[in-house]
């Protein structure tokens, strides 16, 4: 999935096009997401209006990513270089901070069941 691309590569309705693609998802769908005007969506992917700060923050909200990932893919924030992170990273560590622990713990415990149980078969398919 592409999180973010150099400005200079790639502008932002691209960006957004290449958002909406990945997903699988229309101009409307993100327009009922984001709780933006459809044709306020459609103007920024046919380059007839630039995006107001809010509607990106909107955008960010409709593609459930953080905010910084969209604002810097529209070019208002610098590329974050001090985490270390991807912004992809960023953004899957963030989608994490929205499910709560115990939910995380239950996902956990059965990604390690299963793994457990993949080592299991393995085992017994060498004897």
């Amino acid at each position: 999935m592409l999180i973010y691309c150099s400005m200079t590569s790639i502008d932002f309705p691209d960006w957004l096009q290449a958002q909406l693609d990945d997903r699988d998802m229309t101009a409307y769908k993100l327009s009922k997401l984001s709780g933006k005007d459809q044709g306020v969506i459609s103007r920024i992917l046919s380059r007839e209006r630039n995006p107001e700060p809010d509607t990106l923050i909107a955008i960010a909200k409709g593609l459930k990513l953080p905010v910084e990932v969209v604002l810097r893919a529209a070019g208002i924030l610098p590329p974050d270089t001090t985490s270390g992170l991807s912004d992809e990273q960023q953004a899957v560590i963030h989608a994490v901070s929205q499910v709560s622990d115990l939910k995380i713990l239950r996902m956990i415990s059965a990604m390690l069941n299963q793994a457990q149980d993949e080592i299991n078969r393995d085992k017994q398919g060498r004897k």
